[in-house]
């Protein structure tokens, strides 16, 4: 079934708010309908405000035919039909247009004003132009009468031929457009009222006839032909004017009969509606309809929404101009040659409570929010339209994802290849040994404690660093009791490795991109957590504290998988017109220090422009100075703010005329970063602490002019592999083969390079094959193993190529053999390798004393406790 959307051309500019993804007639966020409306207790009434300024009806007024073309697509015209041009046998009868051709009659309306009328008129008071013919041509053409009536003996019939040229000018007409609320939805409507388009007969011309006999037949004719036309363009104008606007109004927002799945039940106790057969409406009444929200109306199933582990519940959503609280429950307030200002509202449900979930500490608050001043929000700066989302309706929005259990996900390796050990490893060590230093599956299990909060902040940015980052975000998702249990599969089953409890905020902005979209840019992930504990750790060795970069980095690896499934949010292009210079900020401050009550938004009006006149973009070019990788003493430091690796960019835009541009970027289809005006920039993320190869992307475009943005980004590849390869090597006495057995975190096992040496000698080039034939008298080989960061593992092996004692072809492993040893990555040998074995030795031992006998034991076992 179609999605629930309504979006007319006379408040197309207030509900770029409302639809939030819902163009002129589908909606891009696939929306099923609901089976009926919400109850009033999921509902936040004037949970949307919307101005439209004094200025925008300025420019409306300059572009009004946009808005005329929309209810009269094809213009004021019409074709009276032909009609004889020889008189009847009675010779008693009058014809219009009398011949073969149809004869056109067309009119225009100039210098349309828009008026505000208290307390909720709008007025459209116009110039009236009707020309028999067609208006562009210049002077009226005349339209052909044949008047037959019974003559004097010898003549028995009188045939004349008249000429009317209809030729009013400057006739003043109007329009009244009245806001109203619907009774049965409270949705608001309009309807017109008292039209004065009319035409008079004093306003056209009558002449023809040959001679004065003729012409006397025809001015005789004059009062009957002049109340014939008058009636008849009238009911043209009203048919073509009046009748359009009004199907097009109730075409816009009668509510369909299958709007909600159950029909027209469209509240609790509402009574006396029932569908029209003729028209597939709800109606009330005899010949009254009943108006459907203007916004969105619907539901989506959550686990459609991201694929990410998500579990499956419907979400209704509410979200349209109307009211019924406050003065008079009406959907506007009041206004006399001043803004026009509209109330929302804003709602949600879902469709039950989950059991993964426990019940809120606190519940979200749902009256009615104070409302918004734009012309203070707006200080000197002009705006045409002001929209205020209150923090109270995303709350519930985001309350009642919670209860129906939309934060409860499991994150695997299912999803992305880099959910794994490897992730974990460039901080927990001792996950190689369970491991056996082999990249293992893994999956993360998140269970909110506490609902979440969406804190709306000022939305400035600051530089720091040479970057620009997020100083007050526009948004802060507040997660309290976030219960995180990480599971890693080895020894056939998953076992948990630690659990994590804590308390995140994540840092959101918004910004415009080329195509008139909304999308998130990300604050840093390096100051997310407030409060972190450590619990069921016992398996691993390391210190609990160091768990905390955990955070940052399972963010990291969360934010691609969301950039790359969730859409941008489009503003949409209603009737000819669209949202430009849009900006965003808190409005209204809240009773805690540094939030707001509303999400601001102040636009301009444009109209919708061809593609052809569409602003060039601009091409940026970057090169990869430097990437710097934490040495391995950095990397196995203990502090919980041991350095990132970082990426140094050289960023160069091809500025047109000189214009001053600006460039973001965004690292494995993430969300995008801030703008950014700095030429060299270096990167440090939690991103890029996993191992792995990372795509960056950068954008550019003239500076704050988002149509300008280049959509395709310049990319270019990151590889970051500091863990070399780990390495065995078999040799088979029988025949003299060696085998070298190489796994590497990030290069693939086909990718891998080798270089041998035999008995002392000069190690070879390095290549793919991972064997070699020895010679029957070898004693000694010595093998490298090279990944793609050039990071090398060493492994040797010593005694004989051949064994004559082995028969049948066994293998013997290089530990079987005598003398055999394995070497880790290259570095001292001899007495020097022997002593940093000994100093490890004795820091493992020094670690271990410091834990309970229980970690000891389960260490020494392996284990088994902690399976699921």
């Amino acid at each position: 079934m179609r999605p629930a959307s309504r979006s007319p051309a006379f408040v197309a500019f207030l509900g770029i708010a409302l639809i939030m993804g819902c163009g002129d007639t589908a909606c891009a966020c696939d929306l099923e309908p609901l089976e009926r409306d919400l109850d009033d207790a999921d509902k936040v009434y004037d949970g949307v405000l919307i101005e439209v300024s004094e200025s925008a009806f300025g420019f409306l007024e300059r572009n009004v035919d946009a808005i005329i073309d929309t209810f009269l697509p094809d213009g004021l015209s019409y074709n009276l039909p032909p009609t004889p041009n020889v008189c009847p046998e009675s010779c008693n009868a009058q014809y219009i247009c009398a011949g073969s051709t149809p004869c056109a009659v067309s009119a225009e309306l100039d210098r349309t004003r828009l008026m505000r009328r208290s307390p909720h008129t709008l007025r459209f008071q116009s110039d009236l132009y009707v020309h028999s013919g067609n208006v562009a041509t210049g002077p009226a053409e005349p339209i052909p009468v044949r008047i037959c009536q019974p003559g004097v003996w010898p003549v028995e019939c009188i045939s004349v031929a008249c000429d009317v040229r209809i030729h009013v000018t400057q006739k003043p007409v109007a329009l009244e457009v009245v806001f109203d609320r619907d009774p049965v939805t409270d949705a608001l409507t309009f309807r017109l009222s008292d039209p004065e388009i009319e035409v008079e007969e004093t306003d056209f011309t009558i002449s023809g006839g040959g001679n004065l006999g003729e012409q006397a037949i025809c001015l005789g004719a004059e009062v009957f032909l002049k109340g014939f036309i008058t009636n008849m363009i009238n009911d043209m104008l009203a048919e073509q004017v009046v009748g359009q606007v009004e199907a097009t109004i109730d075409e816009m927002t009668c509510m369909p009969c299958d709007y909600y799945t159950e029909g027209c039940r469209v509240g609790t106790g509402v009574t006396g509606v029932y569908c029209g057969s003729s028209t597939g409406w709800c109606m009330r009444g005899t010949d009254q309809c009943v108006r459907a929200p203007l916004g969105f109306v619907g539901m989506v199933d959550i686990a459609d929404l991201l694929p990410i582990g998500l579990p499956s519940f419907t979400l209704a959503g509410h979200a349209g101009v109307g009211q019924r609280v406050g003065p008079f429950g009406d959907p506007f307030i009041p206004f006399d040659e001043g803004p026009l200002r509209l109330r929302g509202i804003g709602g949600a449900a879902a469709d039950h409570s989950s059991h993964c979930v426990p019940p809120p500490s606190t519940m979200p608050r749902t009256d009615p929010p104070p409302r918004v001043d734009f012309s203070h929000e707006a200080g000197n700066s002009d705006y045409h339209v002001g929209i205020g989302i209150s923090d109270r309706f995303l709350n519930k929005v985001l309350y009642e994802v919670y209860r129906g259990g939309g934060l409860c996900m499991n994150i695997g390796s299912e999803l992305s290849e880099m959910v794994s050990t490897a992730i974990l490893t460039t901080f927990l060590p001792s996950l190689r040994v369970l491991t056996e230093g082999q990249t293992r599956p893994m999956y993360i299990a998140l269970r909110p404690k506490d609902r979440p909060e969406i804190h709306v902040g000022e939305g400035t940015y600051r530089v720091e660093g040479g970057e620009t980052v997020l100083d007050e975000p526009l948004l802060r998702l507040v997660m309290n009791n976030l219960y995180l249990d990480f599971y890693a599969f080895f020894e056939e089953r998953y076992y948990r490795l630690f659990s994590l409890d804590v308390d995140l905020v994540l840092p959101l902005g918004l910004e415009v991109n080329h195509a008139n979209e909304v999308i998130p840019v990300i604050g840093r992930l390096d100051q997310l957590v407030d409060r972190l504990v450590v619990t069921n750790n016992e398996i691993l060795a390391e210190d609990p504290t160091v768990l905390q970069e955990i955070i940052p980095v399972l963010i990291s690896l969360v934010e691609p998988m969301l950039g790359a499934v969730m859409d941008p949010i489009p503003i949409p292009e209603v009737q000819g017109f669209r949202l430009k210079d849009i900006s965003m900020h808190g409005m209204v401050p809240h009773e805690t220090q540094g939030r707001y009550e509303h999400l601001g938004l102040l636009a301009e009006l444009d109209l919708v422009r061809s593609k052809s006149s569409s602003a060039k973009h601009q091409h940026a070019t970057v090169e990869l100075l430097e990437v710097r990788r934490p040495s391995s003493s950095e990397r196995q430091r203990a502090e919980p703010d041991k350095p990132l690796p970082r990426a140094s960019l050289l960023v160069e835009v091809e500025s047109l005329h000189g214009d001053p541009v600006e460039w973001q970027y965004r690292i494995n289809d993430g969300f995008w970063s801030p703008f950014q005006q700095a030429d060299l920039l270096e990167i440090s993320s939690p991103k890029l602490a996993l191992q792995g190869r990372h795509v960056l992307e950068v954008r550019a475009r003239r500076l704050g002019e988002p149509s300008t943005l280049n959509p395709n980004a310049f990319r270019f590849e990151v590889l970051l592999d500091w863990d070399p390869p780990t390495a065995r090597l078999d040799v088979d006495p029988a025949t003299g083969v060696a085998r070298v057995h190489a796994r590497d975190t990030v290069t693939s096992t086909s990718l891998l390079e080798y270089s041998f040496a035999v008995d002392g000698g000069s190690f070879g080039p390095y290549g793919r094959s991972n064997e070699i034939q020895l010679p029957m008298d070898a004693t000694l080989l010595e093998v490298r193993v090279r990944d793609e960061a050039s990071n090398v593992t060493e492994v040797s092996w010593r005694g004989l190529a051949v064994d004559p004692a082995r028969k049948q072809g066994s293998k013997a492993s290089v530990l079987d053999s005598a003398g055999g040893c394995v070497v880790g990555p290259s570095g001292p040998r001899g007495a020097a390798f022997a002593i940093a074995v000994l100093l490890g030795l004795l820091m493992a031992i020094g670690l271990f004393s410091t834990k309970s006998t229980k970690g000891q034991e389960k260490r020494a076992r392996r284990p088994s406790s902690d399976s699921i």
